[in-house]
């Protein structure tokens, strides 16, 4: 009987882990992650401009967000900027679904770093074939850093706003460095097949 709940629980997380994997709705990185380290847009608060970024792009897969990677160095003063999901409207920059910090970075100077933040809101499903935008903003006004840009210096849809985004100024432009990931949305059968694992190995442990 304990083997059998083990096996249960083996074969619930199993499951749930395959149900988990993640796949690239967006990257503009080259290779293992490659960026241009030299060069890209001020995001900082009102010490500097007083500018945020935004980037749009097309969902190439469904599911529920799984996270957002870009390439950020540090300029001067506070090291803190924010990274959001935006919504599309009309082609325009849409409401905001989500929003994450990305803590201190590596310096400008040496060239930045990648930094990956982890949705933990299943609530926000990005749909294929459906437009979005990535947004990076100073964490406080004094913030100052720099989102690099993609390797090869590419050029995409964008925008930029320089008063706390209540305007965006769209233009088409060398874009950012960044990645979208997505994991399947939970399907109840799968819940409930590790719900009842769970079960089962607590109900082991009380004996």
């Amino acid at each position: 009987m304990k083997t059998s709940h083990r096996i249960l629980c083996l074969a619930a997380m199993a499951a749930f882990a395959s149900s988990a994997m993640a796949d690239i709705a967006y990257s503009n990185f080259t290779g293992s992650y490659g960026y241009d380290s030299a060069n890209g847009y001020y995001v900082d608060g009102s010490v500097g401009f007083n500018q945020s970024i935004q980037n749009s792009f097309t969902s190439g897969a469904s599911g529920v967000l799984d996270t957002i990677t870009v390439a950020m160095g540090h300029f001067g003063f506070d090291n803190d900027a924010l990274v959001s999901l935006r919504a599309d409207s009309g082609g325009n920059v849409g409401a905001i679904l989500g929003t994450w910090d990305l803590g201190p970075v590596a310096e400008y100077s040496a060239g930045g770093q990648v930094v990956t933040v982890t949705n933990l809101n299943n609530s926000i499903v990005l749909s294929a074939s459906t437009q979005y935008w990535v947004e990076c903003i100073s964490a406080t006004p004094s913030d100052q850093d720099v989102w690099m840009y993609t390797d090869g210096d590419p050029s995409g849809a964008m925008s930029f706003s320089q008063d706390g985004d209540a305007t965006f100024n769209y233009f088409n432009g060398i874009t950012n460095a960044y990645e979208v990931t997505v994991k399947p949305v939970p399907e109840p059968a799968s819940m409930s097949v590790l719900g009842f694992g769970a079960l089962a190995l607590l109900r082991r442990r009380k004996k």
